[in-house]
């Protein structure tokens, strides 16, 4: 397995550690707990417990921050408002049933118990620090960030730890060297064959720039009112219902010159419809958001003709003509449903997490996007074309230019040990602002280690052994080891043997590697191995299986 693997590997048993942790806690508490006949609670209860506790808030209809696992929460006044919220969710006992044995609801009065009674006995958890936050306001003055230092220093975590604080949607990649624009921002893929058996091409956004359509259609929609925000609603939902009827019934229409043609297709954008009788033009795409427009206004629209003055266009398009029938089937046949409320939508912060971000080609994945990621042109003021502009369709939120909105947020991570920073473009580099994390200065991911005894030898060893590591010549603090490395201890039983023999060791002898300092192993185990100052006894060091 890769260095890069390997880190990764670590760092998501790190996330996983964290969540759950409460859970092993949980489940060891109830093994212990009764029933009120006395009996004690099966395996099978107490998995179904857990599994609803897990699993059960992602699927009620609720606030995002409410979602996340009930294994999450560690304080009890902060559990005890989100469990007021779960509790009066619309669908709660629909999903209560489902759950079995209304297992959500009986587990997580259980958990409320078992918080009050236990909280205070458990190891520490990471938790939110002044640290951290100093990183929150750096990245929201900053925009952009890298976090560079050595392999296994938590940078990964600390980047999804961070979005996690600032309640941000997230995206996550990783880079490598076979990543390129249009992964990233955006590029041709094949279509299905048609029924000639002929496959074609179109244009696909990339995972970033749909992140950023996103992005951009909160920072727009918090900008509403309720009312608007229900109008739209309404008017969506009405328009997909009529769109769907007509696919399914093949409905037949008829324009004012006597074109016939038939709705076939709907996409997010575009409505797609089949013309027969046109031989020139047998398909055509209507821009979704022209019918969408129409029908929200307050002004009734008589012909085809007066959509050309509704958009302050120039020239009237082939497309009116078509859009003018369904707007006036829809509008006519009073086909709009009953607005539905909906609560004012906040802005948000989305953070774009690009993991081993010097992993990859920079210029060929990021392309022109070079000026539009410079923190000083968010918003439509850092506007570009991307190579794909003229396959945009009509109706897409970018089709005039592409651009970062004003709340995206992006972190990237990378090892000093896989090629220096100085070596980065220097045009990318200036556009970010460079973190090292340092092994030494971020141990606070020691805490997910369970026994307390272990968490402090093994911060000690880490640390002694970094120094020694910082006294060879031609290291530093880029060849150090993270605590993510000695996480594993966990898994090991705490045996800091086990760990030096298949994980540190061979670590170490590929940093040595080469570098004419291949001797100093040796010196390097000695320092590993020598018996901690403040932990005489506390964890076993044997090297045996």
């Amino acid at each position: 397995m890769s260095e890069e693997m390997e880190e990764t590997k670590m760092l998501e048993g790190v996330e996983v550690m964290e969540k759950d942790f409460m859970k092993v806690e949980f489940r060891k508490w109830m093994e212990n707990q009764k029933k009120e006949d006395g009996s004690p609670y099966s395996p099978n209860t107490i998995d179904s417990y857990c599994t609803a506790l897990k699993n059960s808030p992602s699927k009620l209809e609720i606030e995002p921050q409410y979602k996340k696992s009930i294994f999450m929460y560690t304080d009890v006044n902060e559990y005890q408002e989100a469990k007021d919220k779960i509790f009066k969710a619309p669908n709660f006992d629909d999903v209560n049933q489902k759950a079995g044995n209304q297992a959500f609801k009986y587990g997580m009065l259980l958990y409320e118990k078992f918080l009050n009674k236990k909280i205070k006995g458990l190891p520490a958890m990471p938790n939110k620090t002044t640290t951290t936050n100093n990183y929150i306001d750096l990245l929201k003055n900053a925009r952009n960030i890298i976090f560079h230092g050595a392999p296994g220093t938590g940078k990964t975590f600390l980047a999804k730890q961070i979005a996690a604080e600032m309640n941000a949607e997230t995206a996550f990649v990783q880079f490598h060297p076979s990543y390129d624009y249009t992964d990233f921002v955006e590029g041709l893929r094949p279509t299905p064959p048609n029924e000639n058996g002929q496959i074609g091409f179109e244009r696909k956004d990339g995972v970033f720039k749909e992140f950023c359509k996103r992005a951009l259609k909160n920072l727009q929609d918090s900008q509403k009112s309720v009312e608007v925000l229900e109008k739209e609603m309404s008017i969506n939902e009405s328009i997909e219902n009529f769109l769907e009827k007509s696919i399914d019934e093949k409905t037949e229409f008829e324009t004012a010159t006597g074109n016939k043609f038939f709705v076939i297709e709907s996409s997010e954008n575009s409505i797609f419809v089949s013309i027969p009788a046109n031989e020139k033009t047998s398909k055509l795409s209507l821009p979704k958001n022209d019918l969408i427009g129409l029908l929200s206004s307050e002004n009734e629209i008589t012909s085809g003709g007066e959509i050309k003055s509704f958009f302050n266009r120039k020239w009237r398009t082939q497309q009116d003509s078509y859009i003018w029938i369904l707007y006036k089937q829809i509008h006519d046949l009073k086909q709009i449903v009953s607005a539905q409320k909906v609560e004012k939508i906040e802005k948000k912060p989305f953070v774009f997490i690009i993991d081993e971000i010097n992993r990859g080609d920079l210029s060929k994945i990021f392309g022109e996007l070079f000026y539009s990621i410079d923190p000083g042109y968010r918003g439509r003021k850092g506007s570009i074309q991307t190579q794909y502009q003229n396959l945009i369709e009509e109706g897409d939120v970018f089709r005039e230019g592409f651009f970062i909105p004003e709340n995206v947020y992006i972190i990237g991570t990378m090892n000093d040990i896989d090629r220096s920073v100085e070596t980065m473009d220097f045009a990318f580099r200036r556009r970010f602002t460079f973190v090292e994390i340092k092994a030494n200065e971020n141990t606070e991911m020691l805490n997910a280690i369970q026994d307390d005894s272990v968490r402090a030898t093994a911060l000690e060893k880490m640390s002694t052994l970094n120094n020694a590591i910082s006294e060879i010549d031609g290291f530093s603090s880029a060849y150090h080891i993270g605590g993510a490395y000695f996480l594993k201890l966990n898994e090991l039983g705490g045996n800091f043997g086990k760990l030096w023999k298949y994980h540190l060791e061979p670590l170490l002898k590929e940093y040595l590697r080469g570098t004419g300092n291949e001797g100093k192993l040796k010196e390097l185990k000695a320092t590993y191995f020598k018996e901690p100052k403040s932990t005489e006894d506390s964890a076993s060091t044997d090297e045996s299986e």
